[in-house]
């Protein structure tokens, strides 16, 4: 591992659910702050650009985890891995995913909205830290819209955003979609008049686009409003 791939960063996911914590990896390194610092200072080691660890949902010490990743020469971390949790049985009350004629399964990540509650929760804990000022903060957990990365970076004071479940449900063109609704996002924050008014992003009502509607809109009532 060096700097000659040029890669900007890399990413040590330390927190999989996926990654045999059984044995001592994946997810069993991301409660032990040890273990953290001693592979955050190895990498470092080898690789001079900036160094983020991926956090997990499940830990309850992620404020002491980012204050280790930042001793070891680490850049900061992403908030956060996979949720620890137990995917639907079929209709049978067969495990799924089953493997084999004894249909055996176990525990994995759960990843998209519902991780996103969580994974704010993380963020705005760490960025609210008095001593992790200094981090940089990576989102990632359910981005499905522009609300949700702008909820990362003005609670969870977030600069970076990683989008998966997202692309995998959809496709590739919701990055634009992000894009283009962040910056409308972004406009609006800086509109103080539009907001005073009630303003939330859509379009106001135009009498000429109205014409063939069987209602009335009120729009006296709106234009004094």
């Amino acid at each position: 591992m060096s700097d000659y791939a040029n890669f900007d960063i890399l990413e040590l996911n330390l927190s999989c659910n996926h990654g045999m914590p059984d044995k001592g990896m994946g997810r069993a390194c991301s409660d032990v702050p040890e273990v953290v610092e001693s592979i955050v200072k190895w990498v470092k080691t080898y690789f001079k650009r900036p160094v983020f660890v991926k956090l997990s949902p499940n830990s309850t010490i992620t404020e002491e985890i980012t204050a280790v990743v930042m001793k070891a020469g680490g850049a900061g971390v992403t908030t956060t891995n996979t949720m620890y949790s137990f995917m639907d049985p079929d209709h049978s009350m067969n495990p799924y995913p089953a493997v084999g004629p004894q249909k055996q399964t176990f525990f994995g990540g759960a990843c998209g909205s519902i991780l996103r509650p969580i994974a704010l929760r993380v963020a705005t804990n760490i960025a609210n830290h008095p001593e992790l000022k200094n981090a940089e903060l990576m989102a990632t957990g359910g981005i499905i819209n522009a609300q949700h990365a702008l909820s990362f970076a003005k609670f969870g004071r977030c600069s970076v955003f990683q989008i998966a479940s997202a692309v995998q449900e959809q496709d590739f063109g919701i990055i634009q979609d992000l894009n283009s609704g962040l910056r409308a996002l972004l406009y609006l924050m800086k509109r103080d008049d539009l907001i005073k008014k009630g303003w939330k992003g859509q379009s106001p009502p135009v009498h000429s686009m109205q014409k063939l509607k069987k209602f009335k809109n009120n729009f006296e009532l709106w234009e004094k409003n």
